[in-house]
């Protein structure tokens, strides 16, 4: 899928949570993240951003960027599981 879609995935679908990989093709997951949290419609949704980058500074970089949470490869799945309940936590609308 390709940013463009992706982008209009999240504001149409409004999924609960957003697993976004930095490396995308042609755009940065960076520069997508900056671009939902500055919509006011994608704003309030959380993003977990993956990397195989775990180089310093990369995790301010992401948060920058918007991300509420930030993970490297290989991905660990009970922390992406726990990091997901905590981003949800405490909201009505989402079924645990």
């Amino acid at each position: 899928m390709s940013s463009a879609l992706g982008l209009q995935a999240a504001r149409t679908e409004r999924p609960d949570v957003v697993v976004l990989y930095v490396h995308l093709p042609g755009v940065s997951g960076y520069d997508v993240a900056h671009r939902l949290k500055a919509d006011r419609m994608t704003e309030a949704i959380p993003i977990v951003v993956l990397t195989a980058q775990a180089m310093p500074g990369e995790e301010l970089r992401a948060r920058a960027a918007g991300c509420d949470a930030f993970l490297t490869k290989p991905v660990d799945a009970t922390l992406l599981r726990q990091i997901v309940r905590r981003l949800l936590a405490g909201r009505r609308d989402v079924v645990p």
